[in-house]
């Protein structure tokens, strides 16, 4: 047959060859047939690929979750840092980060940055080095530099039970590693101000490599960063529920800003802690200059055979120092509460008493 050509049923052939149009319909019913048979094995084909390859991928899930639980159990200070380090951080969404994961993020996010490590970060002229770049701040001369390891962080978030749902502040938070870490492990909102601008910097810089990862994760508290100065902020620093101070060996007192001025930023962290609410906590680094406690005034006052008052005083205190762990050297351990402390290891717990709350009534 040549130059058959079908229209509206009837075939129409040159050359005066006829053709049964049934054997045609016939043929053309077969190959339509057959055509549909081979598309219906082609996608039989593809749902079987396709399910191979998700059971592939749920085998590699299974097998990366399991390693990642193994990593879990080891120290975070011998988890070396790694090109998937990041990868490996991610968690579920329904999680919140460990310590470990937290460390190996931030070392894995610092490596990016031509093999960055944290020690690198602190060491260079804008961080460790910016000292001096306090001085045109009218509140203070200088803002020495200092941080505590990853594990005692997380130790102290646990002294001062800082919770999901609160609002967590760094007073001076230096390169963000505090407030990235609350937020990451603790799922609260994190906030963070800092003074001097290469310092600020510095965070921001480290914001840029970690923070995508954090927001990535479902769970993970919002983080904030701002170049702020403390004495302009009493206000907005008190509606928080929290606030951590590194006024270790008194960098905030005689230290910060030298013998001319007469109000030390110890004090107006003091007037963090009077204007916050009912609850809330200041932990800081070096005793703040304060009035007695609840509890001493309480105690003095049995001693002298009266009555104990909720409105003895507007805070209480607990101090405690913290020390390498004698079974896991990397972790500390609290080896004393309430007792005679000292400047270089022992810190304070300052929380906003019910006496503000009687005196409003």
């Amino acid at each position: 047959m040549e130059g058959g050509v079908l229209e509206g049923g009837v075939l129409e052939v040159a050359g005066g060859l006829d053709v049964d149009p049934e054997v045609l319909k016939r043929g053309l019913e077969e190959s339509v047939r057959t055509a549909e048979a081979e598309a219906a094995k082609r996608r039989r084909k593809e749902k079987e690929q396709a399910e191979r390859e998700e059971k592939e991928l749920l085998a590699v899930m299974a097998k990366s979750l399991e390693e990642d639980q193994q990593q879990q159990a080891r120290r975070p200070e011998e988890v070396p840092a790694s090109e998937d380090s990041l990868s490996r951080a991610l968690r579920a969404s329904s999680e919140l980060w460990t310590t470990g994961d937290f460390v190996r993020a931030v070392r894995g996010a610092l490596a990016a940055l031509d093999d960055m490590t944290m020690d690198k970060l602190e060491s260079t002229s804008y961080v460790r080095g910016a000292n001096r770049q306090a001085e045109g701040c009218p509140h203070q001369k200088r803002a020495q530099y200092g941080r505590l390891q990853w594990a005692a962080t997380q130790k102290m978030f646990e002294l001062v039970k800082l919770k999901r749902r609160e609002k967590f502040v760094d007073v001076g938070h230096g390169v963000g590693n505090v407030v990235m870490q609350a937020a990451a492990t603790i799922g609260c909102e994190s906030w963070g101000i800092e003074v001097v601008h290469d310092r600020w910097l510095a965070s921001q810089q480290l914001w840029d490599v970690l923070g995508p990862t954090l927001a990535r994760e479902a769970n993970i508290g919002a983080c904030r960063l701002e170049k702020k100065d403390l004495v302009d902020s009493v206000d907005d620093l008190a509606a928080c529920d929290v606030a951590y101070v590194n006024n270790y060996n008194g960098v905030f007192a005689e230290k910060a800003q030298g013998s001319q001025v007469t109000e030390h930023l110890d004090t107006h962290v003091v007037r963090i802690l009077g204007k916050m609410r009912v609850g809330s906590r200041v932990l800081t680094l070096h005793p703040l200059p304060l009035v007695q406690s609840r509890t001493d005034v309480n105690t003095k006052r049995r001693r002298n055979g009266l009555p104990e008052k909720d409105d003895a005083s507007f805070f209480d205190l607990e101090t405690f120092t913290l020390e390498p762990s004698t079974t896991d050297g990397w972790a500390p351990e609290i080896v004393r509460r309430n007792g005679a402390s000292s400047s270089s290891s022992s810190s304070s717990s300052y929380s906003s008493s019910g006496a503000k709350k009687n005196k409003a009534r």
